[in-house]
Formats: structure tokens, sequence, C-alpha cells
């Protein structure tokens, strides 16, 4: 009897913690099933949703065609050398020095011999891993660009003196005579035959007429050729051909074999060239299905794979292994390959999410390209030769049968002022229309919401403006807003800002510009940078709630630029005048000179604020300052309960239709912090309504992109410590040093060579933003600031929570059924 008390607590104590164990067994599960949603990019994700495609500048100044299977080296057209993969043309290794290459000298094997500008340096490198081997500078006595090849050697003219003798394989410089070898051989400049191409495009085939050892023929390419004339042929002659390497108008690269049993011509490989020199990008949606994709680029689609239960049981698992950090790098590659057999990042269809979208781009040689953003694929090409100022949608998003347009204005090869419409589905020419005027500015007018159809005001270099199309029903809806039409103009050659209006002319479809305001910028200084804020930067509220539950009221009128001037002989009186103007009326809202401050500068505007960075005199850091713009009300400040009462009673809560010629005072809040790398541009993100926090991207010199916390530039970030109301806003404290977060990095470990500027667009979720850098490379991938709080990962298992859940409710029952029979047996004991 003694022991029947201990009994039962025993029991009971078991009991206890079996559901102590339990309960830890659910909240570890759900914890994991949830991380996925808290945790940021993991080692799995890296090349999910982003893509990196290395370039090379077109048309290229000089290539060294090679047969069998070596490496196929070129000078690319910004002066960089390039070794291309025999087989497919891709990019293997690219060298960019501090100075252009001129010429390609020697092209071996193992060897890669360049000169440089005016043939004071040459260069040796590694042709099959890109390193540098030797380099030689030479005088001004010394003449290397008539270089001959002797032996292991090479002869270097020094104009009556004598020849500098370098060898081959290490650079080494001979100084005794009886080390040379006496015999000379042909010109350096390749070990193939070369042979002589000349070239032709008629009635759309491109004919060749090829002289070599054997004598001289013709030979044909295909069809369909696109690629407008030849810019330079580099050829040589094979044991089973001819390999011919044709730099095209459009900054095309063909590798062509020309067999010697037969007159037709054969493109082993393309190269579309022209996307390392990108003017614009537009963000374009995807049909509702893949059926209204006109042409070839519906070949293109990619349709997810349906795998079985045990392939998915196995990619379930692969996911918990990787999570935990216990995966094989074996695994890892079968994790990749189940992921993406099952994604349907590719389809040409859009998403509900707003994720899979078409990239408009236009490049310098005029050829307009459609990429697919789930990888980067051409959809559709098409070649415009011209000088194209701006590209804009034609067309609204919408519903309907009729497939959208993207327009284009412009001159064209032949000097004609031009506006072009295009399929945005197929690429194909919709209508071209001829202009009597030269486009200088292009402004997109109000849609008109029946037609789903953009209309446009077209600025000539005279300062008159023109109505396109010139439809009365266009015509008509601008005359309603001839009074609210106002734009600005920035001659860089006068230093000075104008901002004009319109008015309407009689019987016609012209308008006269009025100029209503000039903003002339001292001799001593130029115009560095001009930043206004973009039609998408969605501003979810005005007003912001602070932590002692006072509210700053949000200036975000969408008139506003900001200027920045710097002297144009930076010495120790170096300085930059930054200046908040109303584009409308011309009236200056703040005005400040920042001293020791040095350009480049580059200069960001989103919602109510202003991101720019320059250059620190003094310890030569890049700096970015933040500046903050808020209205001084001009009405009672209410709490936070009566504005939330008049929002829920639909009353105006700020009364924010002011007029550019009464605005009101304006209250400016900045700092300035030092940079944690080195800045060139910058860009911010974008959401669908804004509300999630933003990042300010900066692009560094070492062509990557670092995505810094909008939070972190705050100005009201405390000196001190902060205090309680501070903590609630999660105010930091400050700091003139920006942190480094190598995780912060957009691009990841990829360098997007000479990136020049970056492009961002909304989704449908408001979390997801979607990015696309370019330069001579391009990069796409995807930004999440705030997390992704509104959905879960594209590759979430359903049916393994469901299993999960089923299995958890299982053992509580369990569990529940054993606890309670140990109570029984504990009364009964």
């Amino acid at each position: 009897l003694p022991q029947c008390p201990w009994r039962t607590w025993n029991a009971l104590g078991r009991g206890r913690e079996d559901a102590m164990a339990v309960r830890r067994i659910v909240l570890h599960l759900l914890a994991a099933l949830l991380m996925h949603v808290a945790c940021g990019m993991r080692v799995e994700d890296a090349g999910r949703w982003d893509w990196h495609r290395n370039g090379m500048a077109g048309p290229a100044k000089r290539g060294v065609p090679q047969c069998g299977e070596n490496l196929q080296v070129v000078v690319d057209g910004k002066g960089a050398v390039v070794a291309l993969h025999p087989h497919d043309g891709e990019r293997m290794w690219r060298r960019a020095g501090d100075v252009a290459a001129e010429d390609l000298w020697m092209v071996e094997e193992e060897l890669v011999v360049v000169s440089y500008p005016d043939g004071r340096v040459l260069r040796a490198w590694d042709a099959k891993r890109g390193g540098l081997i030797w380099e030689r500078y030479f005088t001004e006595d010394e003449d290397a660009t008539n270089l001959v090849r002797a032996g292991e050697y090479i002869l270097v003219d020094a104009q009556g003196k004598d020849q500098k003798r370098i060898r081959v394989r290490d650079g080494h410089v001979m100084e005794d005579e009886a080390e040379f070898e006496t015999e000379r051989s042909e010109d350096v400049r390749s070990t193939n035959t070369v042979v002589s191409v000349q070239t032709e495009v008629m009635e759309g085939k491109l004919w060749l007429q090829v002289k070599d050892q054997s004598g001289v023929r013709k030979a044909w390419l295909e069809e369909g050729f696109s690629h407008g004339n030849v810019v330079r042929v580099d050829a040589c002659a094979c044991t089973d051909g001819d390999r011919v390497l044709l730099s095209m108008e459009d900054h095309a690269l063909l590798m062509v074999e020309i067999p010697r049993e037969t007159n037709k011509a054969v493109v082993k490989w393309t190269r579309e060239d022209a996307l390392a020199s990108i003017q614009q990008v537009l963000f374009a949606e995807l049909p509702d299905s893949e059926a209204p994709l006109e042409g070839d680029a519906s070949l293109g689609a990619v349709t997810p794979v349906a795998i079985g239960w045990k392939q998915t049981l196995r990619m379930q698992l692969l996911k918990a292994k990787t999570q935990l950090g216990l995966q094989q790098p074996q695994e890892l590659e079968e994790l990749k390959h189940l992921e993406e057999s099952t994604s349907d990042k590719n389809r040409l269809s859009r998403d509900h999410n707003g994720f899979r979208k078409i990239l408009l781009v236009l490049t310098e040689p005029g050829k307009v390209y459609a990429l697919h953003n789930g990888d980067g694929r051409i959809l559709w090409s098409t070649f415009l030769p011209g000088k194209w100022k701006q590209m804009f949608h034609m067309t609204t998003p919408h519903l309907t049968d009729s497939p959208p347009e993207c327009i284009l204005f412009g001159a064209t090869d032949v000097g004609t002022a031009t506006a072009t419409t295009l399929s945005t589905y197929s690429g194909k020419i919709v209508s071209t229309t001829p202009l009597t005027y030269l486009v200088g500015q292009v402004f997109a007018l109000p849609s008109d919401h029946e037609a789903y159809r953009y209309s446009f005001m077209i600025v000539d270099e005279q300062r008159m403006a023109h109505l396109f199309p010139e439809t009365e029903e266009a015509f008509a809806a601008l005359h309603t807003l001839e009074q609210d039409i106002h734009f600005f103009a920035a001659d860089l050659a006068d230093n000075t800002l104008h901002g004009y209006g319109v008015q309407v002319l009689e019987n016609t479809y012209d308008f006269q510009s009025l100029e209503l305001w000039r903003h002339v910028v001292p001799e001593t200084e130029r115009i560095l940078s001009v930043a206004f804020r973009m039609p998408e930067d969605k501003v979810y509220t005005q007003i912001k709630v602070l932590g002692d539950r006072r509210i700053l009221y949000k200036y975000v009128n969408p008139n506003t630029l900001f200027l920045v001037t710097g002297d144009a002989h930076a010495g120790e009186n170096a300085g930059l005048t930054c200046s908040v103007i109303d584009s409308v009326s011309g009236t200056v809202l703040h005005h400040e000179h920042l001293k020791n401050a040095l350009g480049p500068v580059s200069t960001v505007m989103s919602e109510n604020w202003i991101v720019f960075s320059y250059v620190d005199a003094g310890s030569r850091k890049d700096v970015l300052s933040v500046l903050e713009l808020y209205e001084r009300p001009r009405h009672e400040q209410l709490s936070t309960g009566e504005l939330l009462k008049r929002k829920f009673l639909g009353r105006d809560l700020l009364h924010s239709n002011y007029s550019s010629f009464n605005l009101p005072n304006v209250r400016v809040m900045g700092k300035s912090f030092f940079s944690p790398v080195g800045v060139k541009k910058l860009g911010v993100t974008l959401s669908n309504r804004g509300i999630a926090s933003k990042d300010v991207l900066l692009l560094t010199h070492f062509d990557q992109i670092l995505a810094m916390p909008k939070k972190l530039l705050d100005p009201r970030r405390p000196e001190g410590k902060p205090n309680a109301d501070e903590k609630e806003e999660m105010l930091q404290q400050y700091s003139a040093a920006l942190p480094f977060v190598p995780q912060k990095f957009a691009t990841y470990s990829h360098v997007v060579s000479d990136l020049e500027d970056v492009v961002v667009s909304p989704t449908f979720l408001e979390s997801t933003s979607l990015f696309f850098a370019y330069g001579t490379d391009l990069f796409f991938g995807r930004l999440t600031p705030s997390n992704t709080f509104d959905r879960l990962g594209e590759n979430f298992s359903h049916v393994f929570l469901l299993f999960t859940v089923l299995g958890l409710v299982g053992g509580t029952s369990l569990l529940g059924h054993v606890l309670k029979g140990r109570e029984l047996a504990a009364k009964w004991a």
C-alpha cells in the first residue's frame, strides 16, 4: 500500500512527460514547415529563379578562326579579348584590360598574343584559361605594330636599331645574338592558312566568294538572312573546308563553315551580341495561354514534367537534408534537376503571381529582342536599322483577342523620322508611320480605356509639341488635358533647366510649347544629375505614424524633381548644390550646398525620399545621402484614432489636392552615410501597392548589385541609444558607416561585366520585385525586401503538409489512448 501513491505519481509523471515530448515534436515540425517562409535565400534556391548570361560587345573588331577543337578568339567591340567555344560560341573567358586591344597577332593552341594602342603594349594570354602569361611595354623608338615571327621568337622593329627579340613562350627579351635563331616564317597573325572572302546580301541570301589555295568559288547562306550587312570578315582554310567569322551590322557574330564538297554554307553558331549594348528595357505581360504566341516563339515553350510519388518523396527528403545542411554535392545537383523538371517558370503564359514576363529590349544597333524572364532565351528578334530614341507600350495590359503592341520613336538608317509599331508576341511590324519632324522627347498620355491604347506627345528639336497618333479621339482627350500638361528639359550645353506648358494650335494636331520657368545654373557649375519619381512608384499611404503616436505627412507631389550641380573644375572649394524643384511652377522647395563633395553623382527618387551618391573629397570614400520630404500640416493635428475613424467613414484624410502654384511648406530631413562599396548608379525596388519596404540598389564599381535596406538610410536614426518610442519604430542608432552584408548582394557571386543599369518591375504579390541588370553581361532575379510574407515557396509540398498533420493527429490520439491506459492502470494498482 505505501507504494501505490508513488506508482500513481510515476505513471502520471510519465504521461505528462510524453505529452510534453509530443508538444515539442509538434513545435519542431511546424518550425521546419515554416522555415522556408521565414528564411532568406538558401543554397538550393540559388539559380532557381535567377539567371546570368555572359556577353561580348559587338561588332567584333578582329577575329582569328581556328580549325579543329581550338577556341575561337576575337577582340570585341569594347577592345576586350574573348575566347569562344568552338561548338556553340559560348564565352569561355573575357579579359578587358586598362586599354582596349587593337589586334590579335598570334593565336595558337595554348597562346594568344595581343597588341594594344599604337603598338606600345604586347600581352600574351593563356588560350584555355585566359590567364596573363607575360606582357611587354615598348618605347617610342620601337614599333610593335609590325611584328615578324622568327621560329620561337617575335621580332620588334626598332627604327634602324637592333631588333628586339622576344621569346614567345615566356616573353623573355633575348640580348645575346647567339641565342637567336635567324630563320623567319610568315606573318605572326595566324597559324592557319588565310583565305580571302567577299560578301554580298541579295534577296534574303548571303553570298560568299571564297578565294583560297584551291581557287575561287561561291557559296551561299540559307534564305531568311536578317542580320543586315556584313561589317567584318575573318576566315581561314582547314582540311575539311573553310571557316568564316562574320561580324554583322546588327552586332551578331556568325561562325560559318563552307565544306569543300558543296557550295552551301552552314551556320555553325550565332551570337546575338547586340544584347551587350542595351538602350532600354520594358517588362511586358505574357498571354493568358500559350496559344496566342505567333511564329517560332511558341516552339520555345517548356512544359513541366509530371513526376511520380517516388520522385516527389525523394525531392522532399533532399529538401529536408539541404535545410539541415546534411546534403552531398551530388544530392544538391539531383535536387536542382528535380526542381527544374517540375518548374513552370519557363512557360509562355502568365501566372497568377505575375512572375513570368517578357523583357522587351531595345539595343544600340536598332535590334529589338523579346526575352523570356524565366531563363533569358530569345523568343523573337527584329532588326530595325536606325537611331531610336525611346520605346513604349502602345496598348495597355488587357485580356482581349488582339495582341499587345509596342512602339518605337526615332529615325531610320536613311535619316527619316518614323514611328514603328511591333507586335509584342511575335515581333512582326504592325505599322510604320513617317514623321515630318525630328523626335526630341516623347511622353505617354493617359490611355483610352475603351480602345486600350495610349497616345503620345512628341516634342521636336524646335520645342514644338505634336500629337501621335493624329486621331480625333486622341485630340479630344488631349484638349481636355491641355492645362494639366507640363514637362521639363535639361539643356546641358547652356547649363539650364527649363519648364514648359502647351497651347493648342487651331486646325492642327500640333501644340506650341510655352516656357513657364527657367532655372539657370551658375557658370562655375554644371548639371550633374536630374531625378524624378517614376510613374510606377506607388504610395500606399501619405501618413507616417511615429512611435509616440505623432503623425508626419509625406510630401508625395509627383511633379517634384531633384537637381544636383557641381563645380566644373573641382579644387579646394569642391562642393555640390542640391535643389528640390516643383516641375510645374519652377518653385525651389529646398536648396543646400554640400562642402567637400565631388562627382560623379547618381540619384534615385521614390515616394517622399531621395537618395544620392557622391564622393567625399577628403577621404575619397563614396557617400550616400538621404533626404525625406514632409508637409507642414495646414490643418489641425489629428490623432491616430481620429484618422482611422475618418478612413472608415470614407473622408479625405490629408486634403492632398494641392496646386503647384500654392504649395505647402516642406520640411526636409537629411543624413549622410559612408557607403560600404563604390557606387556608380542607384536603383530602387517597386511593389504592387507600395506597402512592402524598399531596398536601394547600389550598382558597384566591381559590377555587382548590393540591395541596401531603406530603413538603414533613415534620416531619423538617433545619434544616441534609441528610446522606447524609437525602438518601436525599429530605428537603429546612427552610425556614419553603413554595414557591409555580403548576403544582400542581389547578383550573388556573379559579376555583370560593364554593368550599366538595372530595371525593376513589381509583381502581383506585394512582397516580390523583379529586376533585370544589363551591361556586357545580363542578370535577372527576384528581390523580397520584406521577405516572402504573403506566399509560401513555389515548391512547397502541400501533400507533405497534409501527411504531417494527419501523422500528428494520429500520434496525438495514440499517445492520448496510452496515457489514459496508464492512468487507469495506476488507479487499479
